[in-house]
């Protein structure tokens, strides 16, 4: 509905947050585009995704979150990636991830994901 004409009211940004991280902002983009609506309408919060990566000292560095979110977008806009299946998503991800040398994705995603042990 919020991507629809609104008349008299001003549109309006969704926000995808909530979990946001750099293990699903692929399948969010994917499903974005699945539906056909224009990715520049969706606001993408992921702070704790950024704000709660740690270095290889254990030091919290926003900085490295925010490239391995970079990265994980780069994967998705230039190599072609697929979001499916989603059972197998994140181990792929990171194994492109490491193809490439994105080690701050990589770190990120074996942060995040402790229980796919990868």
């Amino acid at each position: 509905m919020l991507t629809k004409p609104l008349g008299k009211h001003r549109p309006v940004m969704i926000a995808r947050a909530g979990g946001l991280d750099q293990g699903n902002i692929i399948l969010n983009l994917h499903d974005i585009k699945k539906r056909s609506y224009n990715e520049s309408n969706f606001l993408m919060l992921a702070g704790s995704a950024i704000n709660e990566w740690k270095d290889e000292e254990g030091k919290y560095n926003p900085k490295g979150g925010a490239m391995a979110m970079e990265q994980a977008i780069e994967i998705y806009e230039n190599y072609s990636f697929e979001a499916e299946p989603r059972s197998t998503h994140v181990e792929r991800l990171y194994n492109r991830a490491k193809e490439l040398g994105y080690k701050e994705l990589a770190s990120a995603l074996k942060q995040r994901y402790p229980e796919k042990n990868l």
